[in-house]
């Protein structure tokens, strides 16, 4: 019995031992892996490293420079911003997790952050491993004021959270308390903001400006926005957005589904608000080129790449815009755009010559009532129908409408034309 229970102990300290090395080789191995996507990127200089890890701790620092001309330009300083990544951490038998922080390194940069943040250690980081695998990254992102003459901005702890397999992030998201904005009389506050995206296959950390807005879904979430002074109020309550970007071949469409609960502009009150849209036939190589350049700040080339896609015969649709009064009466609207003869076009004044449109629009009731606040409108109203612009029925008022074939009109219910009624 003896004999069985200490080769049972030594079975155990061996198996122990085993998995020890995993999660330290597991360590070692993501480490020079974010170290190599790192030195791949051209964007990036990695000036100074260290991994140190035994099998219970380890430390590790990456000294990088971002070499973006834009952010120099704009500090007017002599060499590109420097950051530090600090790791460390521990991992024994049941758990892995590190701790760490993102600085900046050299002037002018660290003092602007350090103005704003209160700290040159402006992001801290919690990482910690699960049964699966995959780790998960939690960023928190320091307390930011900032004043500049008459503009104010004010913005609270940030949370920002990643999935992690290896280098590919699965989920990210996102949370915000709160963020004010003031300039001279106008006020801005926007109240619990969350954001996530989700990629549909995961995506490589360092090609996260280029893949990440080809194939995913992304949710944004606002409890509130309201903005006041002394001649603009307005105030948006429930906001959520959903945004979805798939790619197929050598092509990417859109869809976005944004909706808001309640509006109140200037005392004009709003509800059930929805603006779904979708865009076709994108070329899928231009525009992961516009994400691109607008890292290199080309714009010479993201206008070349903008006429590309136009030429590829690209549709913009507005499947519903609608929203209600107080009264419950409704405006909805359909509207599709494209372009007439896209593959020759030479430049932009050319899209404007020869954009199309058309779509639908119906009104429930009058717009008198759906406007009370402007009674105006009635005035309008009868002519409206009388030219042929309006069509009324026993419960609404509808419209076709499309852009002439000269660019040079809009035709109503197919043969009236919107110029004869002005």
């Amino acid at each position: 019995m003896m004999k069985k229970t200490v080769i049972f102990i030594v079975l155990l300290i061996i198996c122990a031992l085993a998995t020890q090395f995993s999660v330290w080789w597991f360590f070692q191995k993501n480490s020079k892996s974010v170290l190599l996507n790192l030195q791949s990127d051209e964007y990036i200089n990695v000036l100074d490293k260290n991994f140190s890890s035994g099998f219970f701790k380890f430390d590790s620092f990456i000294d990088i420079e971002l070499k973006n001309n834009n952010l120099k330009e704009i500090f007017n300083a002599n060499e590109f911003i420097k950051i530090r990544l600090n790791l460390s951490g521990k991992q024994d038998l049941f758990s892995a997790f590190s701790t760490g922080y993102i600085t900046v390194l050299n002037s002018p940069y660290i003092d602007f952050v350090r103005s704003i943040f209160g700290d040159e250690k402006f992001i801290n980081l919690n990482t910690y491993f699960k049964f699966n695998g995959d780790s998960v990254v939690d960023t928190y992102i320091l307390p930011a004021k900032f004043k500049y003459n008459d503009l104010s901005i004010d913005i609270s702890s940030a949370k920002l959270s990643a999935i992690i397999s290896k280098d590919m992030i699965k989920d990210v998201n996102a949370t915000l308390d709160y963020a004010k904005f003031s300039i001279d009389d106008m006020q801005a506050n926007i109240t619990n903001l969350s954001y996530a995206i989700k990629p549909k296959i995961p995506i490589n950390i360092m090609n996260i400006d280029k893949t990440a807005l080809t194939d995913a879904n992304t949710t944004t979430k606002i409890s509130k926005i309201d903005i006041v002074s002394n001649f603009v109020n307005l105030y948006f309550d429930d906001i959520s957005s959903f945004w979805q970007v798939s790619s197929q071949d050598d092509t990417t469409w859109f869809v976005n589904d944004l909706n808001i609960k309640n509006i109140d502009i200037l005392g004009v009150k709003f509800k059930n608000f929805n603006f779904l849209s979708n865009a076709q036939n994108i070329d899928k190589i231009s525009y992961q080129n516009i994400i691109y350049g607008l890292k290199k700040s080309s714009y010479y080339d993201i206008n070349n790449e903008i006429l590309h896609i136009m030429r590829k015969n690209p549709r913009f649709n507005i499947e519903k815009f609608s929203f209600e009064n107080t009264n419950g009466d409704k405006f909805t609207l359909d509207c599709s755009f494209w372009i007439d003869s896209s593959s020759n076009i030479a430049n932009f004044d050319e899209i404007e010559e020869r954009i199309k449109f058309a779509g639908n629009l119906e009104l429930t009731n009058s717009i008198s009532s759906f406007l009370p606040l402007f009674p105006f409108l009635a005035m309008y109203e009868d002519k409206l129908v009388e030219a042929g612009i309006l069509i009324k029925t026993p419960n609404s008022y509808k419209a076709k409408f499309k852009i002439s074939d000269d660019n040079k009109d809009i035709i109503f219910n197919d043969v009236n034309i919107l110029s004869n009624f002005l």
